[in-house]
């Protein structure tokens, strides 16, 4: 294996994945999965190549409506308008140039499609492409997990708090979807 094989495989399962951890794997199919107190949602692990249902609403960003609540629950008594419109005003501005309205991306479509583009030469006879779909989704598990840890010793183990209780926690199983390859043939025409 070379470097530049080695970066790219890297790269691909940290912003695509799959990612699988050996210590958190389905036992029935050997499937990722992700524990949301370890790896978090499937849509905060990975950052690219997710499609969502069609017309899904964007809705991660804080709205106007949210930021009026946090404004009415801070007002004290003895807090005027202008003490709660500064107080607004410096909880907004962090002076990193990273304040922009957190509502520009509120009620965006999330992506539900995605294109490919093929060139084909000319000049060949019976030139063809086959593509592979590799795609999976995740499904949220109907009760909750333990986390782990490693111990003293080296060993993975179930994670104990103080009290000898396990830290549970919600989970998603990855699910491949099968998609028989696709072949694309160019026919010369004269």
């Amino acid at each position: 294996m070379n470097i530049r094989d080695g970066n790219s495989r890297g790269s691909k399962k940290e912003i695509v994945g799959p990612s699988p951890n050996s210590n958190y794997l389905d036992e029935a199919t050997g499937e990722e999965i992700l524990l949301a107190s370890v790896h978090g949602s499937p849509k905060s692990r990975y950052g690219a190549g997710m499609l969502y249902p069609q017309q899904e609403i964007n809705l991660g960003e804080v709205t106007s409506d949210q930021n009026e609540n946090i404004e009415d629950d801070n007002a004290g008594e003895n807090q005027t308008a202008e003490d709660v419109e500064g107080e607004k005003r410096s909880r907004d501005f962090s002076g990193d140039g990273q304040d922009e309205e957190p509502v520009g991306m509120a009620n965006q479509y999330l992506p539900s499609a995605m294109g490919c583009t093929i060139r084909f030469n000319s000049q060949e006879q019976d030139d063809k492409i086959e593509l592979s779909i590799l795609s999976a989704y995740y499904e949220k598990g109907k009760d909750k997990k333990p986390k782990k840890q490693v111990s003293k010793d080296g060993k993975v183990e179930v994670y104990l708090n103080n009290e000898g209780k396990t830290f549970d926690s919600d989970y998603w199983i990855r699910r491949p979807i099968r998609i028989e390859p696709l072949v694309f043939k160019s026919t010369r025409s004269s």
